[in-house]
């Protein structure tokens, strides 16, 4: 987003304010997920499938410059993250 309001020269009209999200209600505040098993029973995908669109989400961020780790991440609930 930042890109492109520097691009189209707009980037001073505006604020950022980061605030968290919760993706999974029901995950636990603390411990380790296997995110590639999560991703695959929450999108109903193989375990196979679900690598795949996590690589290819990880592939995406080396593209804009961001180094996701998606795969590795332990997971978690987002609020507490």
């Amino acid at each position: 987003m930042k890109n492109l309001m520097k691009e189209l020269n707009i980037f001073d009209k505006f604020e950022f304010k980061l605030l968290s999200f919760e993706l999974v209600p029901n995950a636990p505040k603390y411990g380790k997920i296997n995110m590639v098993e999560s991703f695959a029973k929450r999108f109903c995908v193989s375990i196979d499938d679900a690598r795949k669109s996590i690589n290819h989400i990880n592939e995406l961020g080396k593209a804009e410059g961001i180094d996701f780790k998606f795969d590795t991440c332990p997971g978690g609930n987002t609020f507490n993250a």
